[in-house]
Protein backbone atom coordinates (compact mmCIF):
# COMPACT_ATOMS: atom_id res chain seq x y z
CA UNK A 1 0.00 0.00 0.00
CA UNK A 2 2.69 2.35 1.15
CA UNK A 3 4.52 2.09 -2.14
CA UNK A 4 1.87 2.53 -4.42
CA UNK A 5 0.77 5.88 -2.06
CA UNK A 6 4.34 7.27 -2.87
CA UNK A 7 4.29 6.13 -6.41
CA UNK A 8 0.72 8.29 -7.26
CA UNK A 9 2.34 11.11 -5.22
CA UNK A 10 5.46 11.69 -6.78
CA UNK A 11 3.66 10.88 -10.50
CA UNK A 12 1.18 14.06 -9.02
CA UNK A 13 3.43 16.12 -7.19
CA UNK A 14 6.52 15.42 -9.44
CA UNK A 15 8.76 18.36 -7.99
CA UNK A 16 8.47 17.49 -3.99
CA UNK A 17 10.45 15.09 -2.17
CA UNK A 18 8.21 12.42 -0.01
CA UNK A 19 8.53 10.78 2.63
CA UNK A 20 6.85 7.46 4.06
CA UNK A 21 7.16 6.58 7.63
CA UNK A 22 5.94 3.16 7.98
CA UNK A 23 4.67 1.87 11.39
CA UNK A 24 2.26 -1.64 11.36
CA UNK A 25 1.04 -3.82 13.61
CA UNK A 26 -0.71 -7.21 12.37
CA UNK A 27 -3.27 -8.71 14.25
CA UNK A 28 -3.74 -5.43 17.03
CA UNK A 29 -7.03 -4.47 19.02
CA UNK A 30 -8.03 -0.89 17.74
CA UNK A 31 -9.48 0.35 20.95
CA UNK A 32 -6.65 -1.02 23.53
CA UNK A 33 -3.45 -1.05 21.05
CA UNK A 34 -3.98 2.36 19.10
CA UNK A 35 -6.36 4.08 21.88
CA UNK A 36 -4.64 8.12 22.00
CA UNK A 37 -6.57 8.56 25.30
CA UNK A 38 -9.56 11.27 25.01
CA UNK A 39 -7.47 13.02 27.94
CA UNK A 40 -4.10 13.83 29.50
CA UNK A 41 -4.90 11.35 32.11
CA UNK A 42 -6.32 8.30 30.14
CA UNK A 43 -3.36 5.76 29.08
CA UNK A 44 -2.84 5.72 25.85
CA UNK A 45 -2.36 2.58 23.62
CA UNK A 46 1.24 1.00 23.33
CA UNK A 47 1.06 0.54 19.53
CA UNK A 48 -0.46 4.75 19.33
CA UNK A 49 2.83 5.18 21.88
CA UNK A 50 4.86 3.73 19.55
CA UNK A 51 3.70 5.16 16.40
CA UNK A 52 4.17 8.78 18.18
CA UNK A 53 7.96 7.87 19.12
CA UNK A 54 8.49 6.35 15.38
CA UNK A 55 7.49 9.92 13.83
CA UNK A 56 9.19 11.48 16.51
CA UNK A 57 12.47 9.76 15.20
CA UNK A 58 12.15 9.48 11.92
CA UNK A 59 11.64 13.65 11.34
CA UNK A 60 14.03 14.45 13.88
CA UNK A 61 16.62 11.86 11.69
CA UNK A 62 15.29 13.66 8.45
CA UNK A 63 16.01 17.21 10.00
CA UNK A 64 19.39 16.23 11.15
CA UNK A 65 20.36 15.30 6.90
CA UNK A 66 19.49 18.63 6.54
CA UNK A 67 15.51 18.37 5.59
CA UNK A 68 12.68 20.44 6.74
CA UNK A 69 10.42 17.75 7.22
CA UNK A 70 6.27 18.62 7.06
CA UNK A 71 3.85 15.84 8.18
CA UNK A 72 1.57 16.32 6.09
CA UNK A 73 -1.16 13.30 6.71
CA UNK A 74 -1.29 9.73 8.31
CA UNK A 75 -2.95 7.06 6.72
CA UNK A 76 -4.71 3.68 8.04
CA UNK A 77 -5.14 0.97 6.31
CA UNK A 78 -7.62 -1.48 8.12
CA UNK A 79 -7.91 -5.13 7.25
CA UNK A 80 -4.97 -6.25 5.99
CA UNK A 81 -5.33 -9.95 7.60
CA UNK A 82 -7.92 -10.94 5.33
CA UNK A 83 -5.12 -10.44 2.10
CA UNK A 84 -4.00 -12.96 0.30
CA UNK A 85 -0.28 -13.65 1.44
CA UNK A 86 -0.11 -11.28 4.52
CA UNK A 87 2.41 -11.76 6.63
CA UNK A 88 0.28 -12.66 10.15
CA UNK A 89 3.67 -11.62 12.60
CA UNK A 90 4.49 -8.53 10.68
CA UNK A 91 6.43 -6.31 12.60
CA UNK A 92 6.80 -2.54 13.00
CA UNK A 93 8.91 -1.24 10.13
CA UNK A 94 9.87 2.59 8.86
CA UNK A 95 10.23 2.70 5.30
CA UNK A 96 12.10 5.98 3.75
CA UNK A 97 11.32 6.70 0.68
CA UNK A 98 13.32 9.68 -1.47
CA UNK A 99 12.86 10.19 -5.02
CA UNK A 100 15.82 11.30 -6.74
Amino acid sequence: MELSLGTALQKKFPQKKWVIIKHARSGSNLFRQWNPGKTSQDKQGEEYVKLLRTVRNEMEALKKQGHAPVLKAMVWQQGGRRRKGHCRHQKRSVLRRQPE
